[in-house]
């Protein structure tokens, strides 16, 4: 699962908590990788800080690679296949219910 993000979109804001949630109980089934997208490093830092967010992170501060995925909106969640076919996208904020429904269906992967 890959989620695209950034420390200006207030919807990245509001779901970095429910997604590290997710994270915990998907430890072992699911990778998860947050994609820091067009943003200042020190604001994008102060973020995952203030969320607690402990899943991986990684930064695209010219866009390059995540445009190359498709993406046109914040926040953007990819979900893809352990051989890495991309297998499911959402744009737009997602819970953590949500954010398990997705998982489910495009990974077959169940939660509690």
């Amino acid at each position: 699962m890959l989620n695209v993000w950034a420390s200006w979109c207030v919807p990245c804001r509001e779901e970095m908590p429910a997604f590290q949630s997710v994270y915990s109980q998907a430890r072992g089934k699911v990778g998860f990788l947050g994609v820091d997208f067009l943003d200042e490093e020190g604001a994008a830092r102060r973020l995952v800080a203030d969320t607690g967010v402990t899943y991986p992170l990684a930064g695209d501060p010219k866009g390059t690679e995540v445009l190359e995925l498709g993406v046109t909106a914040l926040p953007t969640t990819l979900f893809f296949s352990a051989d890495g076919v991309l297998r499911g996208l959402r744009f737009g904020e997602l819970d953590a219910d949500g954010l398990r429904a997705a998982i489910r269906r495009y990974l077959g992967q169940e939660l509690p």
